[in-house]
């Protein structure tokens, strides 16, 4: 490398190394496409980095022109032009956390991600309908993911998706249950996810699960109708999508 490429290579790492220009955290959003010149334009008019074209330029230098990769980016005032640089070309998207609560259905954490500007309540509740998406998720033919969406907190990015996101969950489901479903007697994994499922909603205190699962495999056995409760406010939410608070008797009939 001659005198004048040893000169180059000292200033772009000079340009490289310098801090950004901001005296708080930067939450950018990188649209679909973008190219390196439009993120540095978008960074500059945001008082980001300074001489967005010299980014640019450094930027192709280092090969970093056609790697660009979309989401939400959290800049900071220690971040170097060469962080943002490997951030942009690496998707390191900023991450929102979300937690499932035990107990709750699939309508809530429908709406909790839709709050959280990471999916469409729409979109995940058609998500966890479909048959097709299901099927490759679980290779069970099964009419949702009711009870298979496991409850604990995430980190999901924007650029994730709801498909990403669901699947993300029913993995951790799959990995939890897997020793109890083993262990479960003339039940398949459905089932148990179904009765589990009604067992949970039939108490709030968890010292008396025990004696209520007992007494519905019992019914069960007997060929008996469970005769509970939240099996028709689930049924009757799953129909409307609402969740109704009384019980009346014309809803104890429906086939829910």
């Amino acid at each position: 490398m001659g005198l004048m490429g040893v000169g180059l290579k000292v200033s772009v790492d000079k340009y490289l190394s310098k801090t950004l220009a901001l005296e708080g955290e930067a939450l950018v959003e990188v649209k679909k496409g973008a190219s390196l010149t439009s993120v540095a334009s978008q960074l500059g008019q945001s008082k980001i980095i300074v001489y967005p074209r010299v980014f640019v330029k450094v930027g192709q230098f280092y090969g970093y022109g056609k790697s660009i990769k979309y989401g939400e980016y959290l800049f900071k005032p220690s971040d170097t032009y060469k962080d943002v640089l490997k951030k942009l070309s690496g998707g390191e998207n900023y991450k929102y956390k979300v937690t499932f609560v035990e107990g709750e259905h699939m309508y809530h954490y429908a709406g909790l991600l839709e709050e959280a500007g990471l999916c469409p309540r729409d979109e995940f509740l058609g998500l966890t309908k479909d048959r097709g998406f299901i099927s490759r998720l679980l290779g069970e033919n099964i009419a949702s993911l009711e009870g298979y969406l496991f409850p604990e907190t995430y980190s999901f990015s924007k650029a994730d998706g709801c498909k990403k996101i669901i699947g993300t969950m029913v993995k951790k489901f799959l990995e939890v249950s897997a020793p109890f479903v083993a262990q479960s007697k003339g039940l398949n994994r459905h089932e148990v996810v179904t009765l589990a499922s009604i067992v949970e909603k039939e108490t709030g205190a968890a010292f008396e699960r025990p004696m209520i699962s007992s007494v519905f495999h019992n019914r069960l056995k007997k060929r008996m109708r469970l005769q509970t409760d939240p099996t028709i406010i689930y049924g009757i939410m799953n129909e409307t999508g609402k969740e109704i608070t009384n019980i009346r008797k014309k809803d104890l009939k429906r086939p829910t």
